[in-house]
């Protein structure tokens, strides 16, 4: 991974005040309204950006994971960008994309965060009404 894209990741998320809580060579993970999220710049190319929402809700049962199933179907149809998917047991949700420049950079990374808590609530909803 380009060590230019990790250093102007960083600076957008210090300037907006982000708590930055671990960083290592190929991601950044921040606190975000009492969530985690996991910042991965590609290592593959300069301009494409994942952030990953993890562990926002387990699957504990084998009945659970049809449901899952089910919710996950129904979100991934009606949300933009974001994408929630199991992985080993652990639901993930993620948003990933290309930017441009760093206007593009920090506003994408900006509405991430917004998308990622507002599936984690959708996702929530749904699981209250089953």
């Amino acid at each position: 991974m380009g060590s230019t894209i990790f250093s102007r990741i960083n600076t957008i998320l210090t300037n907006n005040k982000y708590k930055i809580v671990e960083t290592d060579e190929s991601s950044i993970i921040i606190r975000f309204q009492l969530n985690t999220m996991h910042i991965y710049p590609s290592d593959q190319d300069d301009n494409f950006v994942s952030v990953l929402l993890p562990n926002f809700a387990p699957i504990d049962s084998e009945s659970d994971k049809g449901a899952f199933l089910e919710r996950c179907q129904r979100l991934n149809l009606e949300m933009k960008v974001v994408k929630i998917y199991s992985l080993r047991d652990i639901i993930v949700a993620s948003y990933e994309f290309y930017f441009q420049n760093d206007d593009d950079l920090e506003f994408n990374i900006k509405q991430s965060f917004k998308s990622l808590i507002s599936a984690k609530v959708a996702y929530n909803k749904l699981e209250q009404t089953d």
